[in-house]
Formats: C-alpha cells, sequence, structure tokens
C-alpha cells in the first residue's frame, strides 16, 4: 500500500518544515502549502488523505480552508487537522466546528500529531 500523504499547510516555513520532517520520518508523503488558497490548489493534484493546518494564517485561516474542502464534493473525504493555540474548537464552541477531524493544542506533541494522522488517514486510504 502506498504511503499516508498528508499535505501540510503553514505560514510559517520553519514550523512547515518541522511538522514535514516530522510526518516524512515516520514514512509519510509529505507535500507543503504555505497558505490557504495554495492550499486547495495542491489538494486537486496531490490527493492527500490528511491535511495539516495551522489556524491562524494571513488571507485564509485553517478553519475556512477545512469549511472548504468539506464542502467540495470532491475534496470532501479528505480529513482535516487544525493546529491552533487557543483551546480546541473555536471559542465559544464546545465541539469541534464542522469540517475540522481532528484539533491539536501548540505546541503540539509530534508523537500526538503523527498518531492523529495516521488514525484519520486509516479509514480513508482509497489506494
Amino acid at each position: 500500500m502506498p504511503p499516508i500523504r498528508v499535505l501540510v499547510v503553514d505560514d510559517d516555513a520553519a514550523i512547515r518544515a518541522l511538522i514535514t520532517t516530522t510526518l516524512s520520518g515516520e514514512g509519510l508523503e509529505v507535500f507543503e502549502a504555505g497558505g490557504g488558497g495554495a492550499a486547495l490548489d495542491i489538494v486537486t493534484s496531490t490527493h492527500p488523505d490528511v491535511v495539516v493546518l495551522d489556524s491562524d494564517m494571513p488571507a485564509m485561516t485553517g478553519w475556512e480552508v477545512a469549511d472548504v474542502l468539506r464542502a467540495n464534493p470532491a475534496t470532501t473525504a479528505i480529513r482535516t487537522i487544525v493546529l491552533t493555540s487557543q483551546s480546541p474548537g473555536r471559542p465559544g464552541v464546545v465541539s469541534l466546528p464542522a469540517g475540522v477531524d481532528a484539533c491539536l493544542r501548540k505546541p503540539f506533541d509530534s508523537h500526538e500529531l503523527v498518531a492523529a494522522v495516521k488514525q484519520l488517514a486509516a479509514p480513508n486510504r482509497r489506494r
């Protein structure tokens, strides 16, 4: 079976590189985007199993990218993880927002991130 495909989306290149190195080291195939618009373009060519999103990016937040992915029939099955410095979920929201499968608080534990990616990708493997 091909490796799990992950798209890492963060406007901070250092954090993107850290996440990419962590996931690649686990044998996952990782793609990168520096923002939400670029992520939506890359999704159509890479067909990731999971997208890891920074919650606070300029122009388009991770929450907004997750909403767009979930609303599009071609990308609705892609699982999403949002990394945030806020409490899980948006302020005042008890459960995860629609379109988001998992939320990890920054600073995140790399083992927890890898486990979340693998768990979310497992039922979605289509190759």
